[in-house]
């Protein structure tokens, strides 16, 4: 069980070493050269955060194409890299049309590749259906436990139902909801950080170093607009667990139940040195 008056990784038991203001920091891009300038936070354990380059993917990609908005995102993570060194960013053009674009987004440090993304782009266009999966029961917010989760500086309360094997998590963020971008790059960068995190508290995991874990790759598909300020859900779920690997996968929710993203992650997980 969590305790709430901590702020501690759920795997490595890390605090968290940056605000909301810092990660809003590191997605102001400099893209007035050719090869593109991004920062990188602090992560704590020594390598570059996925969080933090699945929001940095979003933030580009929608200021490579600004007439359209991310879909979908699939990002590789090739290797660790240091945490609060620069980044530099190689974009590529896939395709671009009325509809659509897309692009490969490569980041680097130095003559190292530390993440490959494909990124699909489109333009909004009227429902002609409209379905959406149904958000689980997670009780009332009023009856949500505050916990505090580390890489998440914000709000966030466990829910008061939960179901065997998901996490159910509310979250609202103080960010400004006029700028749609960085809501999606702010749920990018939530879906990494709850879907490698929450093995230990669904599964009860044993404590670090017992168990550690990194991601290898995930996909972020984006639907409906939220409000990050007022209260949404995060549902995660593992998937699988064996061999060294693990999947996760889960859904954001607004409060009324309405599916706003989806993401799947495949994760490395393995037993710490004793």
């Amino acid at each position: 069980m969590i305790d709430p008056s901590l702020r501690y990784d759920v795997l490595t038991g890390i605090p968290t070493p940056f605000g909301l203001a810092d990660l809003l920091t590191a997605l102001q891009i400099d893209d007035s050269a050719e090869r593109w300038q991004l920062p990188s936070l602090p992560s704590g354990h020594g390598g570059v955060l996925g969080s933090q380059l699945l929001a940095q993917q979003v933030t580009c990609a929608e200021r490579l194409v600004p007439d359209k908005k991310v879909l979908t995102l699939q990002a590789l993570f090739i290797r660790g890299g240091v945490g609060g060194e620069p980044l530099e960013l190689y974009p590529e053009e896939l395709q671009q049309g009325r509809s659509f674009a897309s692009y490969a987004l490569t980041f680097r440090q130095g003559s190292t590749t530390i993440c490959r993304a494909d990124v699909l782009l489109h333009a909004d266009e009227s429902d002609y259906v409209r379905v959406g999966l149904a958000a689980p029961d997670p009780g009332r917010i009023d009856d949500a436990r505050p916990m505090r989760i580390a890489l998440m500086p914000w709000e966030t309360r466990a829910a008061a139902k939960q179901a065997p094997g998901s996490l159910l998590v509310w979250q609202r963020i103080p960010v400004d909801s006029a700028d749609p971008s960085r809501c999606r790059s702010l749920l990018a960068f939530t879906t990494e950080v709850l879907a490698l995190q929450h093995f230990r508290v669904a599964e009860s995991l044993p404590p670090t170093p017992a168990v550690t874990g990194s991601i290898l790759s995930q996909r972020v598909s984006f639907f409906d607009q939220l409000d990050l300020r007022e209260w949404h859900l995060v549902r995660t779920e593992v998937e699988y667990a064996g061999g060294g690997r693990a999947a996760a996968g889960g859904e954001i929710y607004s409060a009324d139940g309405r599916l706003a993203a989806t993401f799947e992650q495949v994760a490395l997980m393995r037993g710490g040195r004793s």
